[in-house]
């Protein structure tokens, strides 16, 4: 790992904490790196979470992004931009919560097994967590979207763990994932990936992103009891990340 991985790594294991991403800002200055002066406007514009994000605030920062890589801007970045995921703990779980650490390769791997092109913005997810184990949490239902007949009150779905992603080779022998493996469906209208289950019910209820055509990079959702087959619920995956909200009705 080099020393530029090793701030990356502290500011991803470091939620809340911003301490590394302020040092690793300092030592980008250091060397005329342009990631520095976004790095310190992510923090004053997303970190200090007094105030809503203003727009001024994330046109500036996708200004200063423009010629910078995607992916590092995905990992480094907070929802709405990115999806260095901290306003929601992870949930506490055994060792096997989380998937084995991934590379670019292994991503790489994935994606010609499936033959897919992930978002960055997802890839950069999987880079930093590899899936997560989630507490209590749920995202707004979209207007156009009209739940179980016998919950017409409902306004939100529950939103439960995120996948996770073999390395090349494989989990070690013995290994189960928890949670369990994403995987790729074919629609008519474009590929999808299995991306996070919904913790109320089973099977392939959740969520699902696009992966081609038209739903390329948005989120989907799917139950039985919806009349729209797969109903968009954001249009990109870190604003679906940044919707993402506690809830007690686990």
């Amino acid at each position: 790992m080099t020393e530029d991985q090793a701030f990356v790594r502290a500011v991803v294991d470091g939620p809340g904490d911003e301490t590394p991403r302020l040092v690793y800002a300092d030592w980008l200055d250091d060397r005329g790196d342009p990631r520095g002066p976004y790095l310190r406007a992510e923090w004053e514009a997303v970190g200090r979470r007094t105030r809503r994000v203003r727009r001024a605030d994330l046109v500036r920062l996708c200004g200063l992004a423009r010629g910078l890589d995607p992916a590092w801007v995905a990992r480094v970045s907070r929802p709405p931009l990115g999806a260095c995921l901290e306003h929601l703990p992870s949930r506490a779980t055994d060792e096997f919560g989380f998937g084995p650490r991934l590379t670019a390769d292994d991503l790489a791997a994935f994606e010609r097994r499936h033959g897919v092109s992930l978002p960055a913005e997802y890839r950069a997810f999987m880079l930093n967590h590899n899936g997560r184990p989630m507490p209590p949490c749920e995202v707004a239902i979209p207007a156009a979207i009209h739940p179980d007949d016998n919950h017409p009150w409902d306004t939100s779905f529950d939103v439960g763990d995120f996948m996770v992603i073999a390395p090349r080779g494989g989990l070690p022998s013995g290994r189960k994932p928890c949670p369990d493996e994403a995987w790729v469906e074919d629609q008519p209208d474009g590929r999808l990936v299995y991306i996070a289950d919904d913790s109320i019910r089973t099977g392939t209820y959740g969520y699902y992103l696009g992966v081609s055509g038209d739903r390329w990079g948005r989120v989907y959702y799917h139950h039985k009891h919806l009349e729209v087959r797969y109903p968009l619920v954001a249009d990109s995956f870190p604003r679906f990340l940044a919707a993402l909200k506690p809830t007690r009705r686990r």
